[in-house]
């Protein structure tokens, strides 16, 4: 049996019930929301819109609970992030998210760009692109590029990347989550019909009728274990989970270019897709056993949990809605929390707010020309197209994924030499001697950061060397010689080394022959080991 098409039928039947769940637990209402309910099914027939959306997470804990990490989080989450979207159609869509407190970003290191951040995400049937505002090239993840890697997978897998299957399989999942909302019938308590509200939105003045629906956290554990008894039970979902999991191994069955025994018979292509989602079902159906036997007072002994959510939908003349508002307070109480926040408390507010324009009009979305994209899948090929990426965040994002480290599960180290701040892992350490310039060189504390490379370091007192040795370097240099020996072979430094305050002192290009990557940029440096 081919293994590769499994997987990735497993990775989008995830996503597929991830998005169902999503629309589903506010779009469940019987008559007491029944134009509610109407708008949720109306907004199924949105081909092509813009919008824009705001997020943020306010912590409620008081800041002097919170360890320094936690509360630098809180802080940044607390400004938020917004979104602007263009939809042209259900697989075209263009987004544009602006994080806010770029000045936070700064001050912790984790935006060195003049550049105020925002990314860039595209998406084009099955195409993904990708770009920061401090990025050069827009990175694009095909999976042709992926297929056509693969000796003789080109030809075998080529309907899995076409786009006619790719708009079918989504249909597929917009057909079904119609069905869902016309047969699901959970009852909220607490629904209000509000006022008349008019909405100056870019398009337009328009006049909204406004519901507001309130849930508590034991309507909210009814809720989930209504959805995961009806997810159970439901037919429709079932015929979709079979056919999904049938027709692209039938299809496979039929390609040329994949040996005969790989694939899978008409009767293990059937069996394979039920044994699959009765295992989906049987995952279901303990999820529901575990709501059942734990009460929301239980749960709330246990782990402190509260859970409050109140959304506010305005609905146009048509029956589309045109804004939402949601708030949502979340609680705990668990030991395990302590070592994440420095507190066994959780206590967050999440708000978001989204309006809707230009709904089924002419909507474009405006993608980069060949000279203005890179393909991932390339540079896996061609390491050596990485320095096409430059130094911007998409560059260090490959360097990351594409090279493999010393230290175990990576080590980053980030120096500002302005604010004299130097961070192992998001966490403030000092470094002694502290780092500073040499010329165009900047020098380090060479033990601190070489034993952050994962490797250990001996220091000779009477011939004034430094050993270095890992896994896969040796390293050996003399204190005031601009040489050093990296496996043997003799390497040019670009300042001599030196002794200070009894502490051996580098150009941090030495790092290079130790670390994934080296990145400076004015006053800041940047080391991946």
């Amino acid at each position: 049996m081919y293994f590769p098409i499994k997987t990735k039928l497993v990775t989008k039947f995830l996503v597929a019930l991830l998005v169902i769940s999503l629309a589903l637990s506010l779009a469940g209402c019987d008559e007491n929301a029944a134009p509610l309910k109407e708008a949720f099914m109306k907004n199924m027939e949105i081909k092509s819109s813009r919008g824009f959306s705001t997020l943020s997470i306010t912590n409620n804990v008081p800041s002097d609970q919170l360890s320094q990490e936690a509360l630098a989080v809180f802080s940044l989450l607390e400004k938020g992030l917004t979104m602007e979207f263009a939809m042209e159609s259900i697989d075209t869509i263009g987004m544009q998210i602006a994080l806010e407190g770029d000045d936070l970003l700064r001050m912790m290191g984790l935006w060195p760009y003049q550049e105020e951040p925002s990314i860039e995400l595209l998406v084009n049937q099955n195409r993904f692109f990708i770009k920061s505002s401090s990025d050069p090239l827009y990175l694009v993840f095909d999976p042709a590029d992926a297929f056509a890697m693969v000796p003789g997978g080109e030809a075998g897998l080529s309907f899995a990347y076409d786009p006619g299957y790719t708009k079918e399989q989504v249909e597929m999942v917009m057909a079904l989550m119609e069905t869902f909302m016309q047969d699901f019938d959970f009852s909220f308590s607490q629904l209000e019909s509000l006022e008349e509200v008019e909405l100056e939105l870019p398009d337009g003045t328009v006049l909204t009728q406004v519901y507001k629906v309130k849930v508590d956290f034991e309507e909210a554990m009814d809720l989930l274990l209504h959805f995961l008894k009806f997810l159970a039970e439901n037919e429709a979902f079932k015929n979709y989970m079979v056919e999904s999991m049938q027709k692209p191994m039938q299809m496979l069955a039929e390609q040329e270019g994949i040996p005969q025994e790989q694939k899978m018979s008409p009767e293990e292509i059937e069996e394979f897709a039920e044994m699959a989602y009765q295992e989906f079902q049987k995952a279901i159906l303990k999820a529901v056993k575990y709501l059942e036997n734990n009460s929301p007072a239980t749960l709330q002994q246990q782990f402190g949990l509260d859970f409050n959510a109140e959304e506010t939908y305005y609905l146009d003349e048509e029956g589309f809605i045109r804004k939402t508002v949601s708030r949502y307070d979340i609680k705990a109480e668990h030991e395990i929390l302590e070592s994440i926040l420095g507190t066994s408390l959780l206590d967050i507010t999440i708000e978001s707010e989204e309006i809707t324009w230009d709904i089924n009009e002419a909507v474009q979305v405006d993608f980069p020309s060949e000279d203005e994209q890179i393909s991932f899948f390339a540079l896996l090929e061609d390491p050596g197209l990485k320095e096409e990426l430059g130094e911007g965040p998409l560059g260090l994002l490959v360097n990351f994924l594409t090279s493999a480290g010393r230290a175990p599960g990576g080590t980053s180290f980030i120096i500002d030499l302005e604010k004299q701040v130097y961070l192992l892992n998001g966490e403030a350490v000092e470094l002694e001697p502290a780092p500073y310039m040499e010329g165009e060189s900047l020098m380090v504390p060479f033990r601190a950061l070489a034993e952050a490379a994962g490797g250990s370091v001996t220091w000779v007192a009477e011939t004034r060397q430094v050993y270095y040795e890992d896994d896969s370097v040796e390293l050996k240099f003399n204190v005031g010689s601009s040489k050093a020996l990296v496996n043997g072979e003799e390497v040019e430094l670009p300042v001599p080394t030196l002794l200070k305050g009894q502490r051996a002192m580098v150009p941090v290009e030495l790092l290079d022959y130790l670390a994934r990557d080296v990145s400076i940029r004015e006053n800041m440096a940047f080391i991946i080991f």
